[in-house]
């Protein structure tokens, strides 16, 4: 770009060009995400809902059966429900160690 302030009509960008272009690929834009999720749509059977339900439920399934590796088994003993409901963060309701216990009234 030149350095002068004082630039000619035709160094200027044309208006209509730049807003009637920039608006077709706008629309362009729209129209092709529309149409492309149509296909996703009908494949995901969206449509069915403006017909009647002529198709029988689908077959309810069987429970998974797994075993638990032992090796991602613990044996560690749970913590006390008093030390798990006692917690809180160390400023939020107040500023000693004993604050948040006492001030949530908990």
């Amino acid at each position: 770009m030149k350095k002068n302030q004082f630039l000619k009509e035709s160094d200027v960008t044309a208006e209509s060009v730049f807003f009637m272009t920039r608006r077709q690929v706008l629309k362009a834009l729209g129209i092709s995400a529309a149409a492309l999720s149509l296909p996703h749509a009908a494949h995901a059977d969206l449509l069915s809902w403006f017909k009647g339900n002529d198709r029988p439920p689908a077959p309810a399934g069987k429970p998974l059966e797994f075993s638990k590796p032992a090796a991602w088994q613990n044996d560690l003993p749970l913590t006390p429900a008093d030390k798990v409901s006692g917690y809180n963060n160390f400023y939020e309701f107040g500023l000693d160690k004993a604050d948040p216990a006492a001030n949530a009234g908990s």
